[in-house]
């Protein structure tokens, strides 16, 4: 009854009730850890809006991405995962990873996300195999790089400068090819899931990562646009791989089938984890 009424008469403390009720729920007044049911933890910063909403919302969100990370890492047991994009760990810290994935690594380049990021890191049981790189991935290595932090989500942040990023202020960082990365330090790259969410910035990335291609008989990846797709389909043009699954989200599926009809079992990878994410 008398939260009611306060909600009638004062609509806007709708978001202040939230807050008290969260805060009460964590018995902190800065509550930063989100327990999931399968044990894993996340950990956010609540005065960050994309970090509360991930703590408010008890890390539930994006579930056809987590459905789709799952069931390819199920599937497919990889050598090597990489999360380029990590902003709070969100989909790289939800899972526990299989024995045969001996390399895990995560990019991120907002410098700000890391004492969250670390946290998170020392409470998955795979913390030995997962390496945090605090770098913008690209297509070179590079110094000083300027990286927008929008301030009103980091979220939002980006390596481009554009108009949607409002309210943002700018950090340098160091930039990296994540292929380079990969071979130099000697990890098993047989069989690859990774995934890219870089506002934008996704085409550079994937040029950072091609010689990998040459390396993996078998790939799942999602960079959440039609790179992914075009990717998928200069692959096959240009190399013998026996199962090079970039999953596009559902996009075109039967048009890569119609083109390349000796590619059945790509095919029906991408079919079945798609499903999973739509």
């Amino acid at each position: 009854m008398l939260k009611s009424t306060i909600l009638k008469y004062f609509p806007k403390s709708v978001n202040l009730y939230g807050d008290i009720k969260m805060m009460w729920f964590h018995r902190s007044l800065k509550p930063e850890k989100v327990e999931l049911p399968n044990g894993m933890s996340i950990y956010a910063d609540w005065h960050e809006p994309r970090g509360k909403g991930l703590i408010k919302g008890k890390a539930m969100g994006q579930p056809n991405i987590k459905k789709w990370w799952k069931y390819c890492v199920e599937t497919s047991k990889p050598t090597c995962v990489i999360d380029v994009g990590l902003n709070y760990g969100e989909i790289l810290f939800h899972i526990p990873y299989p024995n045969e994935t001996t390399t895990i690594v995560g990019v991120e380049a907002n410098p700000s996300l890391f004492v969250f990021l670390n946290k998170s890191l020392e409470a998955h049981p795979d913390k030995n195999k997962i390496k945090l790189l605090n770098k913008l991935a690209s297509s070179d290595n590079s110094q000083n790089i300027p990286f927008y932090i929008d301030k009103k989500s980091s979220g939002r942040s980006t390596a481009l400068e554009v108009n949607f990023v409002k309210d943002a202020s700018t950090t340098q960082i160091d930039s990296i090819r994540l292929d380079e990365y990969l071979i130099n330090s000697k990890s098993e790259l047989s069989r690859i899931v990774f995934k890219i969410d870089v506002e934008g910035f996704e085409p550079f990335v994937l040029q950072g990562m091609e010689n990998l291609w040459d390396k993996a008989e078998i790939i799942y990846g999602d960079d959440r646009k039609k790179y992914a797709r075009n990717l998928l389909q200069e692959a096959i043009k240009n190399g013998n791989r026996k199962n090079l699954a970039v999953c596009p989200l559902g996009q075109d599926i039967d048009i890569l089938e119609e083109r390349f009809p000796n590619f059945q079992p790509a095919i029906e990878l991408i079919r079945a984890s798609c499903a999973l994410s739509n």
